[in-house]
């Protein structure tokens, strides 16, 4: 498989081509996947819509593990029945839980999956917030903090 990643400026990358968010549109026509797995900003709500899945085509799978607001439901739906995408897998929706009356659940090409990672219990925890934890106590700047400017 050729994977592509797409950010907000595109940069070298020693496992794949990090192209700009803004490409995206030009190779959905040769995608026949495309994973969402970035955080919700002013960016990326309702990225996913008319006029960027305008551009799939009935092989191309759109599997979203991101935040539901990244994409627009109407518009998939639409794109679905268009032949602009093929099929969604999606694990996160606008409104969660995904109402019960949601065209999601029957779809025939959408498949919902429970938004579940699992457990979380302080003995698996401690050795990742540890060092942090040191950091933050030595009054040195913790790893990996929020960027609040940008969102994430």
């Amino acid at each position: 498989m050729e994977v592509h990643g797409f950010v907000r400026r595109s940069r070298e990358d020693p496992e794949f081509p990090l192209h700009e968010q803004a490409s995206l549109p030009d190779f959905l026509s040769l995608a026949r996947l495309v994973v969402l797995c970035s955080p919700l900003t002013g960016e990326t709500r309702g990225f996913v819509n008319g006029r960027l899945l305008a551009n799939g085509h009935s092989g191309l799978t759109l599997i979203n593990v991101a935040r539901g607001e990244q994409v627009v439901v109407d518009d998939l739906l639409d794109a679905l029945e268009k032949g602009t995408l093929g099929r969604a897998v999606l694990d996160v929706f606008p409104s969660e839980p995904l109402p019960s009356d949601s065209p999601l659940w029957s779809h025939p090409r959408v498949t919902v999956t429970p938004h579940h990672s699992g457990p979380s219990r302080p003995r698996a925890m401690i050795p990742d917030i540890l060092p942090n934890l040191t950091r933050f106590a030595e009054g040195m700047p913790v790893e990996g903090a929020i960027d609040r400017l940008r969102g994430y």
